[in-house]
């Protein structure tokens, strides 16, 4: 009787964490969402408004041509608001639970904790390196070259009978297809290296289970209750 009461709790427990969980993201999510798009639209506005009292020298240059900042706007924007939307929202709550996990961690087993504590400079050398490889070091020149190809697109599509005209839908598409090319080249490139780092990532993790149930059978072996050292390794 005492160990179904026991358990009549646990599930309570478990439905109220679920409840929680939703309402937590429901709220995480629509607030966010709202802050992100809200910013979009104004960072926007402002990169439109300062586009249009430049200069004319400043749209003669080649590199200031209409796709490209019409790209710049689309593309641009959105990853500078991505920044505080729900990126941010992510943050917030990978840091609660952090301060959480620690917190119960330490009330399971502070020696255990403070083991598992001692290798998260080696996760994050090993999370440094994933990311390094994940985003690469091109990731202006690749933002770069989007633009160019989006104002090969954008100014083709504009006089396109000028193209027509002209025939020179083949000298288009070869320049267009030559830039495209050399990104998908250069991703294709890289595909190795990032699926080596995400492994490298993965397996220091486990290095960090194994050493965390090593150190647990030695406590367990000194007296430390098996739930506590689950408790211990699962929170942290």
């Amino acid at each position: 009787d005492e160990m179904l009461d026991k358990l009549n709790l646990v599930c309570i427990l478990f439905v109220a964490s679920a409840a929680g969980t939703l309402l937590g993201e429901l709220g995480k999510y629509v607030g966010f969402t709202i802050l992100q798009e809200g910013l979009i639209m104004k960072l926007r506005s402002l990169a439109f408004a300062s586009l249009v009292r430049q200069d004319i020298g400043f749209f003669d240059d080649p590199k200031n041509g209409p796709g490209g900042l019409t790209t710049m706007l689309a593309r641009q924007t959105y990853l500078v608001a991505q920044m505080t939307g729900l990126s941010m929202g992510n943050a917030a709550g990978a840091l609660f639970s952090l301060i959480v996990g620690i917190t119960l961690g330490f009330f399971g087993s502070w020696k255990l904790a403070l083991v598992i504590l001692a290798m998260v400079p080696v996760l994050i050398a090993a999370m440094a390196i994933v990311m390094k490889a994940m985003l690469g070091a091109g990731g202006n020149d690749s933002a770069g070259k989007y633009s160019v190809s989006g104002e090969i697109a954008s100014e083709a599509i504009l006089n396109i009978r000028t193209v027509r005209a002209l025939m020179a839908e083949g000298q288009v598409t070869k320049s267009f297809n030559k830039i495209i090319d050399n990104l998908a080249v250069k991703e294709a490139r890289g595909a190795p290296m990032k699926g080596l780092a995400f492994g490298f990532g993965n397996a220091v993790m486990f290095t960090v289970y194994i050493a965390g149930f090593g150190y647990g059978a030695v406590l367990a072996d000194d007296g430390l209750e098996p739930d506590k050292m689950y408790q211990a390794l699962m929170c942290i």
